[in-house]
């Protein structure tokens, strides 16, 4: 029987026996608008725009972790943030232009000058130092040593054969361990990327469905700035989840009334509970008819793809590199530190010894600390500039409805 609205479209199917006429039932063109049932209430920009501005107010600098503040400057002095491009903040093209755009030489001088405010020159300079104490040591009791007779000059001979091969081992742990841990930097930037992106599609999509009748703008509803401010704030709570210091209470009080800012902030997971608000006004317009069906169901992937998001960015927090390995490779480049100098002895002079146990101490070690600065990502993520565009893309979608 043909329903009512529907427009039937005969199709041939083609079979091995014979052919037969396809029936199929579409909705009318009409069904894809929305078609409230309910009288549609309209939500206050200026007093979301407010609220933002509030937000902004309460987040203008953004602090490092205090793992990794005490890490890179124990003694409180200097801190840990300069001029220089740095993955700690988003770039710009000034910022490209300062970091590639600069003379090769200039580049060079710039970089060798700033030497001593390197995070990586900081964090090693104590293992250093020891390796270098340790060579100093060595050489003293080598050169008062009467185990050596006079025809070998009192220098110890040792073939470096030995100490190649263990080098090329540690070289290739050390390689290993840092590509891991680069490979967890670029997936968590990747995550938070994807939910810039999930959170521009969501708002744009419900704006356009919400705030959109025949082609013609409407002031932005109840149900659109609700979920306006709950994407404002979802930047902020993955970011305090994920790093330690972070509070979210100022933040859920600024965007959201105080009853309903208070119970998402004592809930477990924050993030976690603001996406089931977010899923439960979409749902709500969905019941009342002012979303259909292909909408909601575009827009609730959406919101699970966000939920995807926080499951990686939790995964990447919560298991590291087994930490085995990084023990490993830290004993085993300490072993091989320890005999470098027994190697070098007999080949250079005290003082080419000491510079060639410094230089190398720097560069392996350094390596090792590369990989564990950025083995915990959510330490050195933009995440503060990256909650702020969250925030923003959630006010343009409003914002460009309205105009």
């Amino acid at each position: 029987s043909k329903s009512a609205g529907s427009m039937l479209v005969s199709l041939p199917l083609v079979s091995r026996s014979r052919c037969q006429p396809i029936r199929c039932a579409f909705p009318p063109a009409t069904a894809w608008e929305s078609s409230p049932h309910e009288p549609r209430e309209r939500g206050d920009l200026e007093s979301f725009r407010r609220a933002l501005d509030s937000l902004r107010a309460l987040r203008t600098e953004d602090r490092p972790s205090p793992s990794l503040a005490r890490k890179l400057s124990p003694r409180g002095r200097g801190g840990i943030s300069c001029q220089e491009p740095s993955f700690r903040r988003l770039f710009t093209h000034r910022t490209w232009e300062q970091y590639t755009g600069q003379p090769t030489a200039m580049r060079w001088v710039q970089t060798l000058t700033t030497w001593g405010r390197s995070t990586i020159f900081r964090a090693v300079v104590p293992c250093v130092a020891a390796a270098v104490g340790w060579a100093t040591i060595f050489l003293v009791l080598h050169s008062r040593s009467r185990l050596w007779s006079a025809s070998r000059g009192g220098l110890l001979k040792v073939t470096p054969v030995g100490l190649t091969l263990q080098g090329t081992a540690i070289g290739l742990l050390l390689v290993f361990r840092t590509n891991n841990s680069y490979q967890r930097l670029a997936e968590a930037r990747a995550l938070w990327g994807k939910a810039i992106y999930l959170v521009r599609e969501l708002m744009q999509g419900v704006s356009t469905v919400l705030d959109t009748r025949r082609g013609e703008r409407l002031p932005p509803s109840a149900a659109s700035v609700q979920l306006g401010r709950y994407c404002a704030a979802f930047g902020w709570v993955l970011k305090a989840r994920l790093r330690e210091g972070d509070e979210v209470a100022d933040v859920l009080g600024a965007v959201l009334p105080a009853a309903e800012a208070e119970w998402l902030a004592s809930r477990r997971n924050v993030p976690v509970e603001l996406i089931g608000c977010m899923r439960r006004t979409v749902y709500a317009e969905y019941e009342r008819g002012r979303v259909p069906a292909h909408v909601h169901y575009k827009l609730e992937d959406d919101l699970r793809q966000l939920d995807l998001v926080v499951g990686g960015c939790e995964r990447l927090f919560a298991s590291p590199i087994p930490p085995t390995m990084s023990r490993h490779v830290v004993r085993s480049l300490a072993l091989w530190l320890l005999t470098l100098p027994v190697v070098l002895v007999g080949q250079l002079s005290p003082p080419l010894v000491l510079f060639y146990v410094a230089a190398t101490s720097y560069i392996y070690v350094g390596i090792e600390e590369l990989g564990v600065q950025v083995e915990q990502p959510f330490d050195i993520l933009p995440m503060f500039q990256m909650a702020h565009v969250i925030a923003g893309s959630a006010e343009d979608a409003l914002v460009a409805q309205a105009e």
